[in-house]
């Protein structure tokens, strides 16, 4: 049976793919037309795949094949309008799209994403090697819980 995720996503582990997936709905709070759309279906494009509807959902505005710096930099000088729940969500899945796309402008697109959302917050961006950690499916539950209740060094 055909997926609706594009191949690149089939070498990540589940929690890469599932950062993925919470970012692709958008936010809830905030009107339809706002600009964290752009990154929002430049995101879906990334990870979905159409097949005989991409054309439709780009006329549609679901999806769209690129990410311009203009449409980030538009998000990042109005990002203090949404709740930081999404802001989470969509900066690890711009995350996991810098690190692991297999297309290099794609991945720059969605790195600057990244780290200027990284930069609003006012957290540390991660190395590759510390979001895979992280991601890792192998990590044991009670090694998750000890960091989610340990205070930041």
């Amino acid at each position: 049976m055909p997926s609706v995720l594009r191949p690149w996503l089939c070498d990540l582990s589940n929690r890469h793919q599932v950062a993925l997936l919470t970012a692709l709905r958008g936010c809830d709070y905030i009107q339809r037309d706002n600009s964290a759309r752009p990154i929002v279906r430049a995101l879906r494009y990334a990870v979905m795949d159409m097949g005989d509807e991409t054309q439709l959902a780009i006329d549609n505005n679901f999806l769209f094949p690129t990410l311009a710096w203009a449409d980030i930099a538009a998000f990042l000088r109005d990002w203090d309008r949404y709740p930081v729940h999404f802001l989470h969500h969509l900066m690890h899945a711009c995350e996991v799209v810098a690190y692991k796309h297999p297309d290099r402008d794609v991945a720059n697109a969605f790195g600057s994403a990244y780290h200027g959302l990284v930069a609003n917050l006012h957290v540390t961006a991660e190395t590759e090697a510390e979001m895979d950690a992280r991601l890792s499916d192998q990590r044991p539950i009670e090694t998750r819980l000890a960091d989610a209740q340990s205070p930041p060094a």
